[in-house]
């Protein structure tokens, strides 16, 4: 419960402005998990010549993220460079819920493939910001009208990737992509566990302190989907 409120109606109220029944609920996500299906690839394997390069957008620990064309389809991808050949624990695991994960409302995986021995991670291309340059472009308060439909769209999002068994455990503003048509796009699933694992393999130590739900904060490594509604109401 948050504040008194079940989870439940909780996601409900933020999504469609009034409660739903449990089997309103379950329909809502049996026809999001049909539309799935249907909405993007799942990772096909390409390789460098298949992506025009068109400029460094980021760089971190593991390599550096490049804006690229993929040339068959004219399309805008961010491909994840990285500089070690073998990969850790959090690129795997990313790379793993990017193939579970399949929702218009999170960053699709496009390719994989291997440059001299690396691996490369290719996804579609968000280009109008975070969540984070909004909150600060409005430091009184997002306008409501925007604000609840920023809202819907992550809860949207959080669904699908629930629906898809999987937990993101990192939401944060920074993590939540702005697309052009306004709607948002979950990224950066390192921290990602899956829902039906239980606590086996569990940390507690994850998503960020300002977004950590109770139980994380008290170090129990039983929890579920509810960190990340906790996160989404931060």
């Amino acid at each position: 419960q948050i504040f008194g409120v079940e989870p439940l109606n909780f996601v409900s109220c933020c999504a469609r402005c009034m409660p739903l029944s449990q089997l309103d609920w379950q329909a809502l996500e049996a026809q999001k998990q049909a539309q799935k299906l249907q909405s993007q690839p799942s990772g096909m394997a390409l390789n460098e010549s298949d992506f025009e390069a068109l400029g460094v957008i980021g760089e971190g620990s593991y390599g550096t993220v490049v804006k690229a064309r993929e040339r068959a389809t004219g399309r805008l991808v961010a491909i994840k460079k990285f500089r070690d050949a073998e990969l850790d624990k959090t690129t795997k695991r990313e790379l793993e819920a990017l193939r579970r994960v399949r929702h218009p409302g999170v960053c699709a995986l496009v390719a994989t493939y291997s440059e001299r021995g690396k691996l490369r991670i290719a996804m579609e291309f968000v280009g109008g910001g975070t969540l984070l340059d909004v909150l600060e472009a409005h430091p009184r308060g997002v306008p409501a009208p925007r604000a609840a439909s920023l809202a819907r769209s992550l809860v949207d999002a959080v669904a699908g990737m629930h629906g898809c068994g999987v937990l993101h455990r990192d939401l944060k503003p920074e993590n939540v992509l702005l697309a052009t048509d306004c709607t948002i796009k979950l990224c950066d699933l390192g921290d990602a566990t899956w829902i039906d694992n239980g606590a086996a393999g569990r940390t507690s130590y994850v998503a960020t302190r300002w977004y950590r739900a109770p139980e994380l904060l008290v170090r129990s490594k039983v929890y579920g989907a509810a960190v990340d509604i906790w996160a989404v109401g931060c």
